[in-house]
């Protein structure tokens, strides 16, 4: 529809609408102009401004802009106005094809500004921005700082809460508004004064309506103002009084607050913080709690919350007992407040973690009261209070709570006390007590078994000194006794000591006789009256053992563990001594803490000049291992070294354990930098400092059973990086006795039962028949052996006894003839293995319960009757109708035993290998390996094993412990996935390194060596790409050196970080064999004979291998290759066989691969030469096996020439290249 327009009226529109876009103050200029042209001319001309002098403005204006007393919020907005409106004013005429590049540089520089105008508190924040690579962005800068911003804020109310004038407390809002006001460090912003802020300073001025009285903060003219008013206003919370009290918002004197934060402390900060926010009302003084679980914030009284709304969802709130509580309505305790859970019948008022953080709040989490825990050497709670509370550590900024460390509960035992005595020495070296603790079953390299403890009963001060035998105490008591008397002036009055026989020699006593010293001795199987020597001994283990746990340090190690317990304890309060510490009690002045770090963790060394160059590594990580008592510096053990270093240049980072990660990359967030080392050991006092590390292997039983969740990623066995060697100090330090003799086993119900049951299993098999002893016959002896059976994980299974026969009586001829029993070869299980997983066979294990007893005795034997078979003694003899344990004999007759049942059930013995047995049918074949009592059955039949397994237990006690898992040492996993990726590692010897036998010095005891070396040989069954070094380390057993040591312990650093790599036997493989040959040259320095390395392949899994110096030494490189292939031919040979017995024959001739062309050549033209003649005829077998189409010989490039590995140390690239190869890879976590 059309209107008429009528002049007027639109004149009065036009009127309202500019008075509605124009500032009241320039509407009243506009009236004489009735148009828009004519009022837009006025303004023109009254208010335009040139571009340049517009520019210079905007450029003075962002120059002599300040944070000032803006908040981060306030201060970001107004900066970015000013430069947005520069930067449209700079760019308005520039073209677009540089308008990016233009565009990039204004953030870069706009970003600069922003940082370098902020206020000094935010130094740290800026440097760390500026210091990234590359620098954040403004946006990420905006947001850090606003964080930061948080975090003051909840500084100064912490700050003000501890305060000590006694007033009123003030928390400000939580925009952040810097520390508490009246503090002389503070500078104001305004007029550049110190002593007070922006917000009370009588010179203060608006920035925004540029007016005196007031800044930007307050102005009410400012729209952000206007909106937030509420959150602007301070709030007093009493420290003490209530809210209820009338004198509740004056200010009232407060006692001096305490130095850690208390749960009412907590309380009020969280009150604060909410008043501060804007949360009012009288439910400010019921408690909240801060929840990381809540989803919401969640209230039960509504009289604070205004914006009531009701709940209109089906949602409940589900508590932690599984009750659900309606949700009655949502509130809002103010704008920044907001979505409070209204539910009446909660219990508490809960704050939402998750609600702060997504309303840009931080929320943090502090261990610190943990961190000191650990460095203390983990007190009880009662200590560690006491210990924050005092003055002592400086700048600790964290409160004490209660604390649940694991470590704790794993290291510390303890029974019910005994009585504590009454009297105490009145002065310090009164009375002395002393106890010797020992053997370990760790050693030090310097044979350190023992320690002895001389505590001072009126300070509680514990020195220890190392022993290698209980013969040094009297040595070490003198000198303990020229130590008091140099030190102290002063003379020791009484010792009291257990009975032992180190403190009742004659010359001990001599000794104390001629000092005047008077000792006391407990009664004897009475150590309660030496208790506080006995309780010493368990403090210090106590704190030992939960130390070592704690940082997964290995045993060898207890001595420094032990050390520095010590020197915790002595810092230490004591209950005792009415929370003072032996420290103070002896030298008068409390002891520093500042130089206490966690044990051991890692830390970095500075090197001396010596050790290093300009473009070397200037620090050498190590391992923190405690206090240096002689001198002012941390002991740290250094791995590439294998010693310990005393530095006072060490930083430590403190939250990563040593012996828990592998890789050097280590964060520096976590860098704790020492203070002054002079202040901190100014209190350090000298124990004995006589030690060296040692080091325990333990060998591990086979378990009953092993289900594991990641099989070779966390295979059983790992547990010895850690856990065996933990558990072997933990046995040590227990004291746990396994007894060696009947009369000993007798006095315990456990021994007792197990001696009952393994009589009872002898008496089922009918073992023996109790006669008449003839008189000429002497019978043969018996024992009981005790042991402990431990399941893989360490725990205890049973306690096992077994009686065996004393068979280093027998005569042979008389009593004994053949002794020889077969075992099965490493090969032919690697070959089964390998079968079973490419032709997808079943693996089963059984196992023969007491495998000898079901062995007959041909030979007439008469053995005297065990201990505890009779209750008295007896003339008769048991004749032995089994072959038991202990007699030479018994391992033959258990094998013809099992050999004659087996046969008897149509199966047929190997001529390859005797302890294999096969059966063939129409349905299939049936494998069956045998080592001593540990069977491995497989075949193509499942029907086939189930009668087998049925036939053997009818037939012996047998135990089925299905799939295969565990045999000879071997984990055996099973994984439909098969390979999904293999870790590139370093390499077990170094390059170019020949180790001669009289190079160094010769070790003190070899049999350490002897024992890591079979070991590492044992190793080589599943673990090829270490055969070289260990056949190179195996040569010296005879008078091993220091050098040597040094090339076993690479091995097994290799292997430590290898721990999960395995043979990949692949399902569907090829049943095809291939080998590889290779020699080295006369590599062997003292003899100068070549190294032999060959390997077979069935398909794409490695079966055979072997490295192996030469047996002479051979004139060329051509005939040490020779040699090497003659002896791998063998090898395929004999392969060839056994396959072709297992049904899978090689019709195909085998290729045998080498990279000399020269053998090659001898080996196919087999012609007289001059240069081959001395070769001994059997080398020349491998002519025959070519000639007979049993091999081929392929020529192979050096490059891939898989025995390499076999017959040198490589690079770290191509080890991991020939390693790969062989088909050794690690397993991965998902698998």
């Amino acid at each position: 529809m059309l209107g008429l327009l009528i002049p007027g009226l639109c004149l009065m529109h036009a009127s309202v609408l500019a008075s509605w876009l124009v500032e009241p103050h320039i509407v009243t200029h506009l009236r004489p102009h009735r148009s828009a042209q004519s009022m837009w001319a006025y303004l023109k001309k009254v208010y335009h401004q040139d571009i340049d002098a517009r520019r210079f403005q905007l450029e003075h204006a962002i120059a002599m802009f300040q944070h000032g007393s803006l908040s981060i919020q306030d201060y970001y907005s107004t900066f970015l106005t000013l430069w947005h409106e520069y930067a449209d004013l700079v760019t308005a005429d520039v073209p677009i094809a540089a308008l990016s590049t233009i565009q990039t540089i204004h953030a870069t520089t706009r970003r600069d500004q922003f940082l370098m105008k902020l206020r000094p508190e935010y130094e740290s924040v800026r440097s760390s921005l500026l210091n990234r690579s590359p620098v954040p962005s403004l946006d990420i800068c905006f947001g850090e700082l606003l964080r930061e911003e948080q975090r003051l804020s909840t500084q100064a109310i912490l700050e003000q809460s501890h305060g000590s004038s006694g007033t009123t407390t003030v928390a400000y809002a939580a925009q952040g508004r810097g520390p508490p006001m009246h503090s002389k460090n503070l500078q104001c912003f305004c007029c550049k004064e110190y002593g007070h802020i922006a917000a009370t300073c009588p010179k203060k001025f608006c920035s925004y309506c540029k007016k005196k009285g007031h800044i930007i903060k307050e102005c009410r003219i400012r729209p952000q103002n206007r909106q937030a008013q509420a959150f602007q206003t301070s709030v007093i919370v009493p420290p003490v009084a209530t809210h209820d009290s009338p004198s509740a918002a004056c200010s009232v004197p407060a006692p001096p607050a305490p130095d850690y934060c208390t749960p009412e402390m907590v309380q009020r900060i969280l009150i604060s913080a909410l008043s501060a926010m804007g949360f009012q009302g009288n439910n400010s003084t019921k408690l909240w709690y801060v929840d990381s679980g809540a989803s919401n914030h969640m209230t039960n009284n509504p009289t604070a919350l205004c914006h009531v709304r009701p709940y209109a969802g089906q949602s409940s709130i589900q508590t932690a007992n599984g009750s659900s509580l309606p949700i009655a309505a949502i509130c809002d305790a103010s704008s920044k407040f907001t979505d409070v859970f209204l539910a009446p019948q909660l219990s508490a008022n809960l704050i939402s973690v998750g609600q702060l953080v997504d309303n840009n709040c931080v929320v943090n989490f502090s261990d610190l009261s943990m961190v000191w825990h650990r460095r203390l050497g983990h007190p009880n709670t009662q200590i560690l209070s006491h210990v924050l509370n005092s003055d002592l550590p400086s700048n600790k900024d964290h409160y004490s709570l209660s604390l649940e460390c694991d470590s704790c509960k794993l290291g510390k035992s303890k029974t019910l006390p005994f009585p504590l005595h009454a009297s105490r020495a009145s002065h310090c070296f009164d009375l002395i007590h002393s106890d010797v603790w020992g053997p370990s079953l760790v050693s030090s390299h310097e044979k350190f078994k023992y320690y002895v403890t001389f505590i001072d009963d009126h300070s509680r001060f514990t020195w220890v000194y190392f022993l290698r035998s209980k013969s040094e105490v009297f040595r070490t008591f003198t000198e303990f006794l020229a130590y008091v008397d140099n030190q102290f002036s002063t003379s020791i009055k009484t010792l009291r000591t257990d009975s032992g026989g180190e403190y009742l020699s004659t010359e001990f006593q001599a000794f104390l006789a001629s000092k005047g010293i008077i000792h006391q001795r407990s009664c004897p199987s009475t150590p309660q009256q030496n208790g506080v020597a006995e309780r010493k001994n368990r403090h210090l283990l106590d704190v030992v053992r939960t130390l070592l746990l704690e940082s997964s340090v290995p045993s060898m190690f207890w001595v420094e563990a032990l050390k520095t317990a010590t020197h915790l304890i002595n810092r230490l309060p004591s209950q005792v001594l009415h929370m003072e510490s032996p420290y103070f009690r002896l030298f008068a002045k409390q002891p520093s803490y500042d130089h206490l770090r966690i044990f051991g963790c890692v830390c970095f060394v500075h090197l001396p000049p010596h050790e290093r160059h300009k473009l070397s590594a200037q620090s050498v990580r190590c391992a923190f291992l405690g206090y240096n008592m002689c001198q002012k510096g941390f002991v740290c053990y250094d791995p590439t070294l294998h010693r310990t270093r005393i530095s006072r240049n060490v930083i430590f980072f403190e939250n990563q354990h040593f012996f828990l990660v592998s890789s050097s990359t280590v964060s520096s967030s976590s860098t704790v930098v020492l203070p002054s080392f002079e202040q901190q050991f100014s209190d350090l006092h000298p124990v004995s400092s006589r030690f060296q590390p040692g080091i325990v292997y333990t060998r591990r039983s086979r378990p009953q059973s092993l289900s594991v969740a990641h099989p070779i990623s966390d295979p059983t066995t790992l547990q010895m990086h850690s856990g065996n060697s933990i558990s072997a100090l933990t046995a040590a330090l227990s004291k746990f006795d396994i007894p060696t003799c009947y009369s000993h086993a007798a006095k315990h119900d456990c021994w007792r039962q197990a001696m009952q049951e393994e009589i009872a299993a002898l008496e089922a098999n009918h073992t023996w028949d109790i006669e008449p002893c003839p008189p000429t016959i002497v019978p043969l002896g018996c024992k009981w052996v005790y042991s402990v059976k431990v399941r893989s994980d360490g725990s205890l299974d049973r306690y096992k006894a077994r009686l065996v026969a004393l068979g280093n009586n027998q005569e042979y001829g008389v009593n004994y003839e053949e002794t020889f029993a077969p075992v099965a070869k490493m090969t032919t299980v690697r070959t089964i293995l390998a079968l079973a997983a490419s032709s997808d066979w079943p693996l089963h294990q059984m196992d023969v319960k007491n495998a000898f007893l079901h062995g007959d005795l041909k030979e007439c034997i008469y053995m005297k009757p065990p201990p505890g078979l009779f209750p008295s003694p007896t003339s008769h003899v048991c004749k032995l109708r089994r072959s038991l344990y202990g007699l030479k004999q018994a391992p033959r007759a258990w094998f013809e035993k099992f050999r004659t049942t087996l046969l008897q059930f149509s199966f047929r013995q190997s001529k390859y290998d005797t302890s294999l047995f096969l059966r063939k049918s129409d349905m299939g074949i049936v494998v069956l390996l045998v080592y001593v009592d540990d069977i491995v059955i497989t075949g193509s039949n499942s029907a086939l094993l189930g009668q087998l397994k049925t036939h053997l237990s009818e037939s012996f006690h047998m135990k089925d412990l299905g799939p295969l898992t565990y045999f000879l040492g071997l984990e055996v996993h099973h994984s439909l996935s098969g390979l999904q990726r293999a870790t590139s590692v370093d390499t077990p010897m170094e390059l170019n390194v020949k180790l001669r036998k009289e190079e160094g010095d010769l070790l003190a005891d070899p049999s350490l060596y002897r024992k890591l070396v079979g070991s590492l040989v044992y190793l080589t069954i599943t673990r090829p790409d270490i055969s070289f070094a260990v056949q190179q380390v195996n040569q010296f057993l005879q008078t091993p050196r220091h050098l040597h040591l040094a090339a076993v312990r690479r091995i097994i650093r290799y292997v430590q970080g290898t721990s999960t790599r395995g043979l990949f036997f692949p399902a569907g493989n090829s049943t095809r064999l291939a080998a590889y040959s290779d020699a080295d040259w006369a590599c062997c320095a003292d003899t100068r004979r070549s190294i032999t390395g060959w390997c077979v392949f069935l398909g794409d899994a490695l079966i055979s291998w072997k490295s192996k110096k030469q047996d002479r030494v051979s004139k060329s490189s051509t005939e040490s290759e020779y040699r090497a292939m003659s002896l791998a031919c063998s090898e395929i040979i004999w392969l060839r066989g056994l396959l072709a017995e297992l049904d899978f024959s090689e019709t195909d001739p085998t290729p045998l691969h080498a990279d000399n062309t020269s053998a090659i050549q001898i080996t196919t033209n087999p012609v007289y030469h001059e240069r081959t003649k001395h070769i001994e005829v059997d080398c020349h077998s491998i002519r025959e096996a070519f000639e007979a189409r049993v091999i081929t010989l392929p020529h192979i490039s050096t490059d891939l020439q898989i025995a390499d590995i076999f017959t040198k140390a490589l690079p770290r690239h191509r080890h991991c290249l020939l390693s790969s190869k062989l088909m050794l890879v690690d397993q991965p976590a998902s698998i």
